[in-house]
This record gives C-alpha cells, sequence and structure tokens, in this order.
C-alpha cells in the first residue's frame, strides 16, 4: 500500500473485504482480505468512525452559527411579516435593537435582504413556512 493508505472499503457478509485506492494514478491497487480479524477490524474502524462523525439533521448543520431565542423569535416575527415597530413591542426590545437584530442575522445568514432572511433561515430549517 502507498503511504496515504486505503481511500475506499467494501466488506462482503464480513467474509471479505476489498479495499482500494489510487484512483486515477498510474498504479491503481486493490486488495481482497479474507482474514477474519484484519475484517474484524476494518468494520469496527469503519463503525468507529461512522458514530463519531457529526450529525446534520435537526435545527443546527455544520457550520451554521448557533441562533439565542431573541434570534429565533425575530427570525419568526421576518417570516409572519410583522411591522417592525409591532415586532420589536411585542418581543420587549427597542426599535433599534429589533433592527440591528436582522441586521446581525443578515450577516450571519450571508444574504443580502430581508426576504432572503426567510428563505436561508427556512433553508436550514430555522422557521418552517406552513
Amino acid at each position: 500500500m502507498s503511504s496515504t493508505g486505503f481511500r475506499n472499503a467494501l466488506i462482503i457478509d464480513r467474509r471479505a473485504a476489498v479495499l482500494w485506492s489510487g484512483v486515477g494514478a498510474v498504479d491503481p491497487y486493490v486488495v481482497l482480505v479474507r482474514d477474519p480479524v484484519l475484517i474484524g477490524t476494518i468494520h469496527q474502524f469503519a463503525t468507529m468512525t461512522w458514530e463519531a462523525a457529526a450529525r446534520v439533521e435537526g435545527r443546527r448543520k455544520i457550520g451554521q452559527p448557533s441562533f439565542d431565542d431573541r434570534s429565533l423569535a425575530v427570525l419568526d416575527a421576518l417570516a409572519q411579516g410583522v411591522k417592525d415597530e409591532v415586532a420589536a413591542r411585542e418581543l420587549g426590545v427597542s426599535l433599534r435593537t429589533y433592527r440591528r437584530v436582522v441586521a446581525d442575522l443578515m450577516v450571519r445568514l450571508e444574504v443580502g435582504t430581508r426576504f432572503q432572511v426567510g428563505v436561508r433561515a427556512a433553508q436550514l430549517g430555522l422557521i418552517s413556512l406552513d
């Protein structure tokens, strides 16, 4: 094997494993493994890697900043089309603070308009468009 190790593995019924690497290289290689101990080790490594991987379901995604309750409440107000003055009063914050939170959301969601805030928030599962 090369110093970079194998890139791909396929375990078949825990009786055989195929390891391959070097796709696109001049000399790619494939290894057939039938040793039960080695197959068990490969399986254990793959299982541990899978279980340690970051999950992407739910409200938070990889690389997504966290949003506090106020930010989520502002997102909900924007989604419902509530006027800034009314939303600020309902949230118990000043109009200036409300608009500052909206501007911060635009920066954090990397968008340029309030409409895009709603679209991006829905894509991330932060709000529902029901």
